[in-house]
């Protein structure tokens, strides 16, 4: 499996992002995820938390009418 990212929420919730895989492998795989201990679901999802914060703020950028800088913590670009 091409595993491409983990996003971990605050309530527990581990999202996995991976490479399109075929159906059969893809509902073994489902299957599997189901048999651990302590998984109690086991979904797909269109976007990664990471994903769909990272849209949001694009989206937002975006719109902005003015220019946003972003400085780090010694005030560089």
């Amino acid at each position: 499996i091409d595993l491409r990212g983990i996003d971990i929420d605050p309530i527990g919730r581990i999202y996995l992002n991976f490479a399109e895989l075929e159906f059969a492998t893809f509902s073994s795989l489902m299957a599997e995820i189901r048999r651990i201990a302590g998984v109690t679901d086991v979904r797909t999802v269109p976007w990664m938390p990471s994903e769909r914060e990272h849209l949001a703020l694009s989206a937002l950028l975006v719109a902005m009418p003015e220019p946003v800088l972003s400085l780090d913590t010694k005030g560089r670009v």
